[in-house]
């Protein structure tokens, strides 16, 4: 829903190990027996010693092996401190997410219901990942980063270089910019974007989960040692975060690694490389595998109009939901099955958020398409129940019979014309009315 890479947490959970992937930027050239050297970078960083030399190599084959993917081009990688991660990682994000992108953001997701519209998303997200940043790897630069205060890999940073190390054979095969790990297309489709993301991590995950097999197959001590690693991760920050970021955080890492499994087991790694190709087009697509196999698009939905609801009121954001901030925005009153066998059936939506500088509150648009009419009628049936529990009351019936709505500190209304639904929410029916007036046939 956010209208950044940041936000969205392409720097994402490696939920695993709970250790962060984030972005840098630093240059290596191969030396004379093709094995990259590392060059001095913008900070200090830890040299190669002999013996991380050939650990991180014997990782690199091992790796290639698994995944049935070799290095075409220079390895650029570097080695850093923590002390010099955290700092780059303050920089980074306070250079690339404004406060005011960081403001609007919130404004979004507590339109939502996710969190409150004054939640410092800038000051959490430099917290999550300095609390659990462990390694990275940057597409633009082409450069993969690896935390470490010693001189050989501990298991668990070994896992994490095999990690970011599958993420520079992908951008070497697939190159990840081109195919749209960008700022620009996260702004654009960030539904589409999570479910690229999902796709990249869930392969890096899965080779993770096989590497870590196979390593214990030779030395049953070694798993040992990583279980024992990763119970002195901090995760205090990402604990305490809000419900919705922890959500988007495991994403990638959880269903992708089931969406990716999924390909695996059908057609091995050549499937899993032919989806960097044909990529998923939602988190639908990632949520049932079924509809990816059967290309199941999503509907390009067109709102009738984003024309602010009054004197004072600004739009905030429009774009597409997607099925997983459905399923998130559902789950807030209702259980996951029920949340579950409402979303199913999505084929597709548009949103926009109001807001009011001068009063501090939110309104919202929400249309969405469903596949077929009964899923339209099921969603409405199991949205009643989302109501009735927020509000403890039923709804009442607005305009003819066809408008439910419900009243308290807030409104909201919803109703259904054949396969298509809209949802309206505002702090009062005034507001409610304004929006939903280009909305004829809903009313």
């Amino acid at each position: 829903m956010c209208g950044n890479r940041t936000c969205q947490f392409l720097w994402g959970t490696l939920v695993v190990t709970l250790l962060m992937a984030a972005v840098a930027m630093a240059p290596a050239v191969s030396s004379a027996d093709g094995h990259p050297q590392d060059e001095p970078t913008p900070f200090p960083t830890a040299q190669m010693s002999p013996a991380l030399a050939s650990q991180v190599r014997a990782i690199e084959e091992t790796v290639s092996e698994i995944r049935d993917l070799r290095p075409v081009a220079p390895i650029n990688r570097v080695f850093i401190t923590r002390r010099e991660l955290e700092a780059y990682v303050r920089d980074r994000i306070t250079g690339e997410y404004p406060p005011e992108a960081a403001r609007d953001d919130a404004i979004v997701y507590h339109a939502f219901g996710f969190m409150s519209a004054d939640t410092d998303l800038l000051a959490l997200q430099i917290a999550l990942m300095t609390e659990q940043i462990a390694g990275f790897y940057e597409p633009e630069s082409e450069t993969m980063f690896v935390l470490t205060d010693s001189e050989t890999l501990s298991p668990m940073e070994e896992l994490v270089y095999a990690h970011e190390f599958t993420h520079l054979l992908q951008d070497q095969h697939f190159d990840l910019t081109g195919i749209g790990l960008t700022d620009e297309a996260a702004r654009e489709d960030p539904d589409g974007s999570l479910a690229l993301m999902a796709l990249v991590e869930g392969d890096a995950t899965l080779l993770m989960q096989l590497y870590l097999a196979a390593r214990v197959s030779n030395d049953p001590g070694f798993g040992l040692a990583y279980f024992a690693d990763t119970v002195t991760i901090d995760t205090e920050v990402l604990n305490s975060a809000p419900g919705i970021v922890q959500s988007e955080l495991m994403f990638p890492y959880v269903a992708g690694l089931r969406f990716v499994s999924e390909l695996y087991n059908r057609g091995g790694w050549p499937l899993v490389d032919a989806a960097f190709e044909h990529r998923p087009a939602s988190t639908e697509q990632i949520i049932h595998p079924e509809r990816y196999f059967s290309r199941d698009e999503p509907d390009e939905v067109t709102l009738a109009s984003t024309e602010p609801p009054g004197d004072g009121w600004r739009l905030v954001r429009e774009s597409t939901l997607g099925e997983f901030y459905l399923l998130r925005f559902l789950e807030l009153e209702l259980s996951q099955s029920d949340a579950g066998a409402a979303a199913t059936g999505w084929g597709g939506d548009r949103f926009a958020v109001f807001y009011n500088e001068g009063t501090g509150q939110t309104a919202f648009v929400l249309m969405i398409t469903w596949d077929l009419r009964d899923e339209a009628d099921e969603f409405a049936g199991i949205f009643q129940q989302f109501g009735i529990a927020r509000y403890g009351a039923e709804p009442t019936r607005r305009m003819a019979e066809s408008r439910l709505c419900w009243s308290g500190a807030d409104v909201l209304c919803f109703s259904t014309r054949e396969a298509t639904t809209l949802i309206v929410n505002g702090p009062g029916m005034e507001t409610i009315d304004a929006l939903m007036a280009p909305y004829g046939e809903f009313r």
